[in-house]
């Protein structure tokens, strides 16, 4: 149903905000030390998107990374457009989310409000760093 629809899109935004938050956000925006799924060899979206274009950057993260590589490993899943790649289906995600939530049309007790302000949340430190793309899902 729609519905489900609707939670399964915002939970590929959601996820993806947090795959490229992982990269880009300081330690004191998510709770957790920058870079974490590429330290623990996690090929998370943008990654995968990198490693499309940077040959060679599969090879620097098949081996050990110590902590002084994770800036030039950051450095290098941007230069290949990695992050803004991952940032462009997040943003694409969650307005599918949207709308397929406006197909359902309004619900009781304005719950398709708090829908739309849970995907907001979800996906809004991601649209803060694409403001020329998007601000928020309205």
């Amino acid at each position: 149903d729609l519905i489900s629809q609707f939670g399964r899109k915002l939970g590929v935004a959601f996820q993806i905000a947090d795959d490229v938050l992982d990269l880009v956000a300081l330690e004191s925006e998510t709770g957790k030390p920058p870079g974490k799924d590429v330290r623990q060899g996690i090929f998370t979206l943008p990654v995968i998107h990198a490693l499309a274009v940077d040959r060679g950057l599969g090879e620097v993260l098949m081996g050990p990374l110590e902590e002084s590589d994770l800036a030039d490993v950051v450095a290098r899943i941007e230069r290949s457009g990695g992050i803004e790649e991952a940032k462009r289906e997040c943003v694409s995600w969650a307005e599918d989310a949207r709308a397929t939530l406006l197909a359902v049309g309004e619900m009781e007790g304005g719950a398709s409000r708090e829908l739309i302000v849970l995907l907001n949340k979800a996906i809004a430190p991601v649209a803060q760093r694409v403001a020329q793309q998007v601000s928020t899902i309205a």
